[in-house]
């Protein structure tokens, strides 16, 4: 467990290679902060270490009512202080890829690299639709959210009651690998056991200001993107005024979480020592 500001705790995992290069990697939404079995063995291989954590409100670490995706940013320093690090690269997948954009942007002297995978756009960005190419069911929730929070929340209860019945077999098929299945299925029961509020919070904080400007973000930045008809990524060529620095990468598979565009590209130099 490390302390963060507000004397809230959040619990933290640890994996790969405990001597090398630090990337902390961000969980999707619901989920938390475990790990997914061909990333360790490719971080050990690469001489990565692998840092993760649950978010405020999911598994065993203490919510953080009405926080903003940049609010993260003292619960990364925090970890990163608890861990003695200095520098690292972090890797948000899904719901996690806005809060590594707000580290990159918020911790310049400390973030060196971000990626991100199918990281939802921030609601409202100029010149971008954010519900093309979404179901219209998930339209609909979204929209719920925007309009009459009360209800929303109330909706999300029945939902959690499903992901926690949920089983592996369930979602293998669609996954396309029984064991892609069984972490996302341990992220989301381990996530949602103590109730639903991480996963509210971090729904409702991706609609409204992220409480930074990802385009002045000075850490370097690539971001995988696609869509799985449930959230809407982003590639970053169709939000005006973000730097041509950012690299994209389209389009990513929705079963996709593979560390390889990441490892080996986002982060050659950090993870190779330079």
């Amino acid at each position: 467990m490390v302390r963060a500001p507000g004397d809230r705790l959040l619990r933290t995992e640890e994996a790969g290679d405990p001597n090398g290069r630090a990337v902390l990697v961000l969980h999707g939404m619901p989920g938390a902060g475990v790990f997914y079995g061909p990333h360790v063995a490719d971080a050990l291989e690469k001489g990565i270490r692998l840092i993760t954590y649950d978010r405020p409100g999911y598994g065993g670490s203490t919510a953080r009512p009405g926080r903003s995706v940049g609010d993260c940013a003292e619960d990364i320093s925090a970890i990163a202080d608890a861990f003695q690090i200095d520098r690292l690269a972090v890797w948000g997948v899904s719901g996690g890829g806005p809060y590594a954009l707000a580290s990159g942007a918020l911790l310049p002297g400390r973030v060196v690299a971000v990626g991100t995978l199918a990281s939802p756009a921030p609601y409202g960005a100029p010149g971008f639709d954010y519900f093309a190419g979404m179901e219209q069911a998930n339209i609909e929730e979204i929209k719920l959210m925007l309009e009459d929070e009360a209800a929303a929340r109330a909706s999300l209860g029945p939902e959690r009651e499903a992901m926690l019945a949920l089983q592996p077999d369930q979602l293998a098929e669609r996954m396309g690998s029984p064991e892609l299945a069984e972490f996302l299925v341990r992220g989301f029961h381990a996530g949602l056991a103590p109730g639903g509020e991480g996963w509210w919070d971090d729904s409702i904080a991706q609609l409204r200001p992220w409480g930074f400007e990802v385009g002045l973000m000075p850490s370097m930045c690539q971001c995988s993107c696609g869509t799985d008809g449930r959230t809407r990524s982003f590639p970053l060529s169709t939000v005006s005024g973000w730097p041509k620095r950012f690299r994209r990468l389209m389009p990513t598979s929705p079963a996709t979480t593979d560390t390889q565009p990441f490892f080996n590209d986002t982060f050659p130099n950090y993870t190779a020592g330079s």
